[in-house]
């Protein structure tokens, strides 16, 4: 019964922590092929305005080097986090009386979010095709997100 209770306690967390992640990459998910760029507010990613994006962003101080660093920064702190999320399911996994469909639910939301995530990271990369540097630092993103789709339980 303790056991099952424990893995009640870091279910929650895990999908607290997870729900984050989700609010604050929502801007990926946003993104359309026209244009469109990503801001972020109050740690929040979000779509720019079509029209005056420039003045927008110039308003808020943000540039395409505080979005990399944005995502660079948060899409690591993710990394750990779908890593403890699998490694959750591998310690309950072989734990008698416990049902890991919860957080198997959870991983299955996560690689689903990676997949929409990924969209939007090829959407935006469209967007800085002069910009070398952030072309590179998009696709290294990607591929991270790639890996952790493909990491099996």
């Amino acid at each position: 019964m303790q056991e099952k209770e424990e893995y009640n306690t870091e279910c929650s967390i895990l999908e607290k922590e997870g729900n984050k992640f989700i609010e604050m990459f929502v801007g990926l998910e946003s993104l359309n092929e026209t244009g469109d760029k990503i801001g972020v507010a109050n740690g929040i990613s979000y779509v720019s305005w079509d029209w005056f994006q420039g003045v927008q962003r110039a308003y808020y101080h943000e540039n395409r080097e505080t979005m990399i660093v944005f995502l660079t920064k948060n899409f690591i702190k993710y990394k750990s986090y779908f890593n403890k999320l699998l490694e959750a399911v591998r310690n309950y996994v072989y734990t008698e009386g416990v049902i890991v469909n919860d957080i198997a639910e959870l991983v299955r939301t996560h690689k689903d979010k990676c997949s929409k995530w990924i969209v939007g990271l090829c959407k935006l990369k469209k967007q800085y095709i002069d910009d070398e540097n952030v072309v590179e630092s998009l696709e290294s993103i990607i591929e991270d997100i790639k890996e952790l789709q493909h990491t099996r339980i």
